[in-house]
């Protein structure tokens, strides 16, 4: 996985093997958001091509935990194929959803 930070807002991008590893993806959200205090950050799906129940699960997770750490989390990128199944199984208005990584990082 990769980590970009633009200005306050921590980016992280994930490969497909990563996103479906839940240690791999909790890990990350624990160090982020518990230990670094990270307030803003974007999860960067541009990478991903097919997201299964596991995937969905652990950004449903990341968001869960950013919440309860008083932090936000902004999905980018993802591919029209994941945006339909986020929208199917209505995360879509639980988690925010953004075309680019630039329009995430200004939804803050």
């Amino acid at each position: 996985m990769e980590y970009d930070k633009v200005d306050d807002v921590l980016v992280i991008r994930f490969s497909q093997a990563e996103i479906t590893d839940p240690a791999c993806v909790r890990k990350v959200f624990e160090q982020s958001v518990v230990e670094k205090k990270e307030k803003k950050l974007v999860v960067d799906l541009s990478a991903i091509e097919s997201l299964d129940s596991t995937g969905i699960g652990l950004l449903v997770s990341g968001h869960v935990l950013a919440c309860i750490e008083q932090a936000k989390l902004v999905v980018a990128g993802a591919k029209d194929r994941i945006r339909e199944l986020l929208k199917m199984t209505n995360l879509d208005t639980l988690l925010t959803l953004c075309p680019t990584v630039a329009e995430a990082v200004k939804a803050f």
